[in-house]
């Protein structure tokens, strides 16, 4: 991430798709739903967050992770998808949680 940040001089717009700007290859990527709907504008079904992962895998990210809030994760890699469900916590203090 901070090769690509570098490169580029700054972060992208999440808009913009990540085969549009060539960036070296990735280990990781990690976002959210709407983040990783953003990055594949142009798939043919955006609701289906396993070919989304899929397809920012095929990008040459290692790890494709999008992260579904309390339903957990959906994991790209070269062995596959899986998705693995959020474990269930009480929030003791939420100050700065985002």
């Amino acid at each position: 991430m901070l090769r690509f940040i570098n490169n580029y001089g700054r972060w992208p717009n999440p808009s913009t798709a990540l085969e549009r700007a060539q960036p070296p290859k990735l280990f990781a990527l990690l976002p959210n739903e709407s983040e990783a709907m953003a990055l594949c504008p142009d798939a043919p079904d955006t609701t289906d967050l396993e070919a989304v992962a899929r397809r920012l895998q095929g990008w040459g990210v290692e790890h494709a992770i999008v992260t579904c809030g309390t339903d957990g994760i959906i994991w790209a890699a070269a062995g596959g998808v899986r998705s693995f469900p959020a474990h269930k916590t009480q929030a003791v203090d939420t100050v700065a949680a985002g």
